[in-house]
């Protein structure tokens, strides 16, 4: 409405004095322009850049298979994109995420509440053997579905679990795990159930509140008859596990992370193959001769090429090309792939660590130029993406298999609980352990964590927990190691003290840094 009343503003002002609308039309044009984001403006060097603006749901309903598919066909034949997968799942998961419960008594006369040690004892028990029968194909352990859940997501950028209940007598408790593929989640031949739902890429839920309400899943060919020849099977949410990166508001399915890096590591795995085919070719040619007399060299020795139609010699690996006229031999120079080819690769690898958030050094396996001072740099910031990754984890993955867990221990008796079904939260509690990483310098760190420790910024239970261990069962260990060696009547071994006698060695010390540096 504005810009129609500007106009005829513009119109009227030219009838009476012409020439000015034109000035008027420039000279507003200039002002609007000054009223946008640079980002938002129009010139000759944008070109036809003019995204579509629109909702998630449909960017990734019809990007997303086409994503999916090239994602999983890098990580087969790409190396550098299998080695990313492999460092996320490697450090958010590791060996798996460990379960600790802290079952409390409740109050006591100091007014704090004290573990239940029965208790702690009992469910991690049940929690223990229950892992090694959780997958309802009975092949994998909990931790490995648990990797397997990991690397779905890195990969597809969801990850999908159903619960089931498997009533084998032989089994400690009837719950099961299966992992299903984010393909299967599909709207084919898929029906809502209710007036106020919808159903979008497999996601049944509630018009006005967007709660998910239930999930279609399509059935492959190979277990029709697991189903009663069914194409699609609506399974409930509170039986399935949807786990992935929430990006926008309303957003129904997840996109694989490495969807930035899908053009670069398919251009990169093309450029590194045409210079390993063209080293390959260049090694081959050993020489080219020019001759009028083709029979009067290596008579009967050489080969017709179909394409070029020149006389070929083949010796072993190498290869001399015949060409005409004369009796010159020209060695070929193989300066293939040239002095450029690393440094370019270095940087589109650096590009490619930076899409999918891991870093250049892990990977690249290139640790040239590293040394104490840029290695913690680095190990420090890549520690702060890791901690959301494995919050998500925790919250999407371990704590709702854990509830689901608790319930059937609850419902078989396995477990006594009193008051599980009116409260559960009580029994609920517990703590989740990562894998901790190794020190870089064992010296240098167990001495600046002893001087936290000493000066109470840091506990010990933190100090003991970075490193993926259970302050309980490292002091069990610290105790019957103590023993053992009470019973041998063998001397304690005391701390180092090489750090504090050695000021070489000191972190920071620019001596030290150069001396490992030239290590």
């Amino acid at each position: 409405m504005l810009a129609t009343v500007e106009r005829v503003i513009d119109r009227t002002v030219g009838m009476l004095f012409p020439g000015l609308e034109s000035r008027m039309m420039e000279a507003r044009i200039r002002n609007f322009s000054l009223r946008m984001f640079a980002a938002a403006k129009e010139s000759r060097l944008l070109g036809d850049w003019a995204p579509v603006g629109t909702d998630i749901n449909t960017l990734i309903r019809t990007s997303n298979p086409t994503i999916r598919n090239r994602t999983r066909q890098l990580v087969g034949d790409f190396a550098y994109f299998a080695r990313a997968v492999r460092v996320l799942v490697d450090h958010t998961i590791g060996t798996g995420i460990t379960m600790q419960s802290r079952v409390t008594r409740g109050a006591t006369e100091t007014g704090k509440a004290k573990l239940h040690t029965t208790a702690i004892a009992a469910i991690e028990d049940a929690w223990s053997r229950w892992c090694d029968e959780c997958d309802a194909g009975g092949k994998l352990h909990y931790h490995e579905i648990e990797r397997l859940w990991k690397r779905q997501d890195v990969v597809d950028g969801e990850s999908i679990l159903v619960l089931g209940w498997d009533k084998n007598p032989r089994r400690f408790l009837p719950l099961v795990l299966q992992c299903y593929e984010a393909d299967w989640l599909s709207s084919e031949y898929a029906a809502t159930k209710g007036e106020n739902t919808m159903i979008d890429q497999g996601v049944e839920f509630d018009r006005i509140t967007g709660a998910v309400i239930a999930y279609h899943f399509r059935v492959p060919d190979g277990f029709s008859q697991l189903t009663g020849k069914q194409r699609s099977v609506r399974v409930p949410a509170a039986s399935v596990i949807h786990g992935f990166e929430t990006l926008r508001p309303g957003q129904l399915r997840g996109v694989s992370p490495f969807t930035p890096a899908v053009l670069l590591a398919d251009d990169l795995q093309e450029f590194l193959g045409a210079n390993i085919d063209r080293a390959k070719m260049a090694a081959k040619w050993l020489a080219f001769v020019e001759t009028a007399d083709v029979a009067r060299w290596q008579k009967g020795r050489t080969t017709k090429d179909t394409e070029t139609g020149h006389r070929l010699t083949v010796l072993d690996n190498a290869i001399i090309d015949f060409m005409s006229p004369g009796d010159k031999v020209t060695i070929n120079s193989t300066d293939v792939p040239g002095d450029s080819f690393t440094p370019f690769v270095r940087f589109v690898l650096q590009m490619l660590a930076v899409s999918v958030n891991v870093p250049y050094e892990l990977i690249s396996g290139d640790a040239t130029g590293l040394n104490y001072n840029t290695t913690r740099t680095v190990r420090n910031d890549w520690q702060k993406s890791l901690r959301p990754m494995v919050s998500r984890h925790i919250r999407q993955f371990s704590q709702p298999i854990f509830r689901a867990f608790m319930d059937a221990c609850h419902l078989s008796g396995r477990v006594r609980m009193p008051g599980y079904a009116a409260n559960p939260r009580p029994w609920l509690e517990c703590l989740w352990q990562p894998n901790g990483v190794e020190p870089l310098d064992l010296l240098r760190e167990s001495r600046g964590q002893i001087d936290l420790k000493d000066n109470y910024l840091w506990s010990p239970q933190e100090i003991i927990a970075a490193r993926g261990r259970d302050p309980e069962a490292v002091l069990n260990e610290h105790k019957e190691w103590m023993d053992m060696l009470v019973k041998r009547e063998l001397p304690t071994v005391t701390t180092s003290k090489a750090l504090q006698t050695n000021p070489a060695a000191v972190a920071g010390n620019p001596q030290s840094d150069k001396k490992q540096q030239d290590e």
